[in-house]
């Protein structure tokens, strides 16, 4: 089953002034100047995947081949889909009016929906369903549809919620910002029973993943400063009543991890952290530390057996680029996107998409 996956954070890392990146294969990468700026990647499995930026680009062969399917001016934030044919796009906070677009044949044509409200996050639900968070803010309203987008409906919620995440109209998780709060529903939102929460001195919110009725990944947020974000991980095989603490960080710049976590695996350093779950088993978390490496740095964390171990790969380093998108299809085939800079005195940019079929251990460049 496809989950949805909420990337509330965008990071980019600059070379030094005027430095081209390498041209290699492996952990130290390179992208092309003809390359689209990237800010997101979704693959529904090993060979039909998009990507997003300034347009939107999409391949059938897990990625030999890409072909532009829209090319509007607005800069694509967000990109959802449910299976090979029914999808999502949405633009960025700073696109007016709000840009949202549905396709119900694999991106071939995209029509756009009324939106009165930037897309923060957005979940593919069948063909013609969709739950999306609404807002400019860190926390927005969530609403749903069952025609496609024509029409949006608010789904109640205790508080403004970051993000959220649904197994069919009943069952559904979301995250607070207020108190870094994970809530659950089981009758399609008309209430909620907290189940986690990291108390009143966190507002950041954070990521929900959920895996069938019973299982869930809550990526909760700390504070950010100096380039370091705190955060931990969380996952949940009894609908919220027991969790695990996966990996966390408590950070100089970002203060403490979210709820105590002693003895928990230290995660990688890192202010832009996006959050992953292919399973009940396996979870992916992505980060990228601009100060990290002197040209900056992007690490892999995965766990494979539901939190209990966590393993960080070797930095992706020698490029200088944070992560903007992560989309796993199995425990071993993933993707990361990305927009750097191949020039900071030219200001040019150009973005950098990657590949894994070994669960991150190396990867490689892919071009459109």
């Amino acid at each position: 089953m496809r989950r949805s996956v909420s990337l509330l954070l965008v990071a980019m890392l600059t070379l030094a002034a005027g430095a081209a990146i390498p041209a290699s294969i492996g952990h130290a990468v390179a992208s092309s100047a003809h390359t689209p700026t990237l800010a997101v990647v979704d693959f529904v499995d090993a060979q039909h995947g998009w990507v997003g930026g300034n347009g939107i680009y999409a391949t059938t062969d897990g990625g030999g081949h890409w072909a532009r399917q829209y090319a509007g001016s607005a800069a694509i934030a967000g990109i959802a889909f449910g299976d090979r044919t029914h999808g999502w796009a949405w633009g960025d906070a700073y696109t007016k009016p709000s840009l949202l677009l549905h396709t119900t044949d694999g991106g071939a044509h995209w029509t756009p929906q009324p939106s009165t409200q930037p897309v923060a996050s957005l979940q593919a639900m069948g063909a013609q369903g969709g739950y999306a968070v609404l807002g400019m803010g860190p926390g927005g309203i969530l609403v749903r549809t069952t025609d496609g987008g024509a029409h949006w409906h608010a789904v109640g919620t205790p508080k403004p919620v970051t993000s959220a995440c649904f197994i069919n109209a009943n069952s559904g998780w979301a995250i607070e910002l207020q108190g870094d709060a994970v809530i659950r529903t089981s009758n399609g939102g008309r209430t909620w029973t907290q189940r986690l929460n990291a108390g009143s001195n966190f507002q950041y919110g954070g990521q929900i993943a959920c895996i069938g009725s019973l299982n869930a990944w809550a990526l909760l947020y700390g504070g950010v400063g100096m380039n370091q974000r705190s955060y931990a991980l969380f996952h949940t095989a009894d609908a919220g009543a027991h969790w695990r603490a996966a990996v966390a960080l408590s950070s100089a710049g970002g203060g403490p991890a979210p709820i105590a976590t002693t003895g928990v695996p230290q995660g990688a350093d890192g202010e832009g952290v996006l959050l992953d779950a292919v399973s009940s088993d396996t979870a992916f978390l992505v980060s990228g530390c601009p100060p990290c490496g002197g040209a900056g740095q992007t690490y892999l964390g995965s766990t494979h057996d539901s939190g209990r171990t966590w393993h960080t790969s070797p930095p992706i380093s020698q490029l200088g680029f944070s992560p903007s998108g992560i989309s796993f299809t199995s425990d071993q085939q993933g993707w990361l996107a990305s927009t750097v800079f191949t020039s900071l005195s030219a200001g040019t940019r150009a973005g950098m998409l990657l590949t894994t079929g070994n669960g991150g251990a190396t990867w490689t460049v892919r071009h459109l």
